[in-house]
């Protein structure tokens, strides 16, 4: 491809090839398809960034490559009078969720491979960085809060994002796995006595252990080959079944024989029986028919199983299978070995097959395996890809488990992928627009642990109705506490006295107004718990129901502490803080079983009859008591503790401040309503301004 489209050379045919048969000019590539980069090589001499040709290097990602490219261009470009070479780079890295990313737990000392590419950015004053994958998720995680002087920064994408759009052939985890298909069929026979999921590198499995479902996939294969010879015209196209069972090559190689075995048995059936009228009579034949009629169906209308039977054997006789594993004697799936006649292939592996390489015509794949890593459980989903006309031939033999894992990732990539076109529509990089990925799974992770170091989760919730958010955690910094208690002050000096229900003992406001809220929520600063309280959402919230939030009622709770006054816009109001346990972590300050509130501090407000009909309840909680006719509530808690590091070191305000925030249960809400996401700890997208008023259209795959 990139002497085609690139270089305009063949350099193994030694003549010019697509682009350079409309040029004259020929760029220098310091590789070919024969030889990777090498220092010896003496054409390396010419690695001068001051030729007027561009320079090309084809490698691999590997670490003695990069260091030979880097330690050549180093010698030959620089010397003492430069730092840097004055002439632009552009690394374009594929697979770049893989081995790129800095898995390194000190930042300082990161992974050789992403070193390395740092490292050959840095000779450079003009650099661009490029990287392509399916499975993004480690790349929008990578932390942007280190520079070092001589590495640059790390790899995030902090200038752009680009989605591909999916073509109408395309055939991915949408048409798939989140709509109605023929083309999935459930593995539900499957037994952990027979085959465990979990079983080790000895383990030997014979004919007797795989799965009925095993064999209807290989007759699914057998089947799609002589459809396809009877209906299509070409019959050098290739074909490619995929079977994706175990990691251990010793038992990928047993697999092997057994598929050997049953294809030879089946192909000796078939001899034996070609002419004979009792061809059902054999087990073989008619478990084909059976996969055939069920399997096949919407086929019969213009193709009889005489017909599929009749050509089966031709169609199936040059099958080869293939164990593809990284050993040094693992089959190798050249196609271009197989143009004019067509490969007709069943590929067995495990890692090999999980990335990168492309199956040709995949037909029918069966994946049985139990990866709940989003990056890794999209990469072993080779089947995704331009299927053309067989496409209503595909079958994908999965477990239900491994289903509902495509569909929750699905829905995460088509959440992710909107973010990215409304980036794109705010005209943002998304070093300013901010990463998250949504995982509503309780099993799947988005990535390896060694990728996501750099990451918090966070709770979205969908509505605020019916639930209230304290801050359970409170910040240990003298100034953050003296600007919260600021903040609080100024609210209740902007309220009046008359604004006071007399009939309730505590401090009790009616018809505050939302923009006060607003105010203060966005003035104080508290530890976001999970989305327990994070007023960017609550304000978000509000902001979106006005019609539903006109005003609120603000509560100031009595404890038992010392009795202080607070100022009034027309007079003074007193009450007393509440009283605490607490503990410390790093700089928190983490209350008492990670709550504020009392468990019936929302009943103020309410009438006594309502009141009696709620303890009429078995087991009350505070959400109960926010029920439809009253208005949003605010409630604010001074809080006093004998611990006196727990003070402020101010005389005169010796208590820090916490908030509860809660909303009538207007749509009469049972459940949390929220989604869970995963965030880029230095580009959170919940820190960011996003708007919310741009028309998103349906996601494309």
């Amino acid at each position: 491809r990139i002497e085609e489209g690139f270089i305009g050379y063949d350099s193994i045919a030694r003549k010019k090839v697509g682009v350079g048969l409309k040029r004259t000019e020929i760029p220098y590539s310091f590789t070919n398809r024969n030889s990777d980069f090498n220092k010896n090589n003496s054409q390396n001499t010419f690695a001068s960034a001051s030729n007027d040709k561009p320079m090309i290097f084809v490698v691999k990602k590997q670490i003695a490559v990069l260091t030979t490219i880097y330690d050549t261009i180093h010698k030959i470009n620089l010397n003492n009078k430069k730092d840097q070479i004055d002439e632009s780079c552009l690394i374009i890295d594929d697979e770049a969720d893989n081995a790129s990313i800095n898995t390194s737990a000190n930042k300082e000392d990161p992974t050789a491979i992403n070193n390395s590419i740092r490292k050959i950015l840095g000779l450079f004053t003009k650099t661009s960085y490029i990287g392509f994958t399916a499975t993004p998720f480690a790349n929008v995680f990578i932390g942007y809060d280190t520079d070092d002087e001589m590495l640059r920064s790390d790899l995030f994408p902090k200038d752009f994002i680009y989605v591909l759009n999916t073509p109408t052939n395309y055939f991915g985890a949408q048409k798939y796995f989140s709509e109605k298909n023929n083309n999935i069929r459930i593995i539900d026979d499957l037994s952990e006595q027979l085959f465990p999921m979990k079983h080790p590198k000895t383990f030997s499995p014979t004919n007797s252990n795989m799965f009925p479902s095993f064999f209807e996939a290989i007759n699914s294969f057998l089947i799609v080959n002589t459809i396809r010879d009877i209906r299509e015209e070409k019959k050098n196209t290739h074909r490619s079944m995929l079977i994706n069972m175990t990691r251990f090559v010793d038992v990928q190689n047993k697999i092997l024989n057994i598929v050997n075995d049953y294809l030879n048995q089946i192909k000796i059936d078939l001899k034996q029986t070609l002419k004979s009228d009792d061809a059902l009579k054999n087990k073989n034949i008619f478990n084909l028919k059976q996969t055939f009629e069920n399997q096949f169906g919407h086929v019969k209308k213009k193709i009889s199983w005489e017909q599929v039977k009749d050509q089966m054997f031709n169609s199936i006789e040059n099958i080869k299978t293939f164990v593809i594993n990284s050993r040094a004697k693992s089959s190798k799936l050249n196609y271009e070995d197989f143009e004019e006649t067509g490969l007709r292939a069943i590929a067995i592996g495990g890692l090999s097959l999980s990335r990168g390489l492309t199956l040709e015509g995949l037909c029918v794949s069966y994946f049985y395996r139990n990866t709940i890593v989003f990056d890794v459980l999209m990469q072993m989903g080779r089947w995704f890809g331009y299927r053309g006309c067989y496409s209503d031939l595909c079958k994908i033999y999965i477990t239900e488990e491994s289903r509902l894992h495509f569909n929750e990732i699905n829905q995460s990539m088509i959440e992710l992928k909107k973010d990215f076109k409304r980036m794109h529509q705010e005209k943002k990089k998304p070093i300013d627009f901010g990463i998250r990925i949504r995982n509503n799974s309780i099993v799947l992770k988005i990535t390896a642990a060694n990728k996501m170091r750099d990451t918090s989760s966070v709770i979205k919730r969908v509505s605020c109705f019916g639930h209230i958010f304290e801050t359970a955690y409170l910040y240990s910094d003298d100034q953050i506490n003296k600007n919260n208690l600021a903040a609080v002050k100024n609210i209740i000096h902007e309220l009046s006295v008359k604004q006071l229900d007399n009939n309730i003992k505590p401090p009790y406001f009616r018809n505050v107004s939302v923009s006060k809220i607003i105010k203060l929520l966005n003035e104080t600063k508290f530890y976001s718990d999970l989305g327990n309280y994070d007023a960017c959402q609550i304000v978000d919230f509000m902001n979106k129901n006005t019609k539903d939030i006109n005003s609120f009622d603000l509560l100031l709770i009595n404890g038992d502490g010392k009795e202080t006054r607070f100022d009034c816009s027309d007079g003074v109001i007193t009450f007393k803080p509440v009283i605490r346990a607490f503990d410390y972590d790093n700089n928190l300050i983490v209350l008492n079983k990670r709550r504020l509130m009392g468990k019936d501090d929302t009943r103020f407000g309410l009438d006594n009859t309502i009141l009696e009909q709620i303890k009429k309840q078995d087991k009350i909680k505070t959400e109960d008591y926010l029920i439809a006719s009253r208005s949003p509530l605010l409630i604010i808690y001074l809080i006093e503790s004998k611990e006196p590091d727990f003070m402020c070191n101010s005389h005169d305000d010796n208590y820090r401040v916490g908030l509860a925030v809660g909303f009538p249960n207007i749509n009469n809400e049972t459940t949390n309503n929220v989604i869970y996401y995963v965030v880029n700890n230095s580009q959170n997208y919940f820190d960011k301004d996003h708007d919310d008023d741009i028309d998103m259209e349906e996601s494309d795959e």
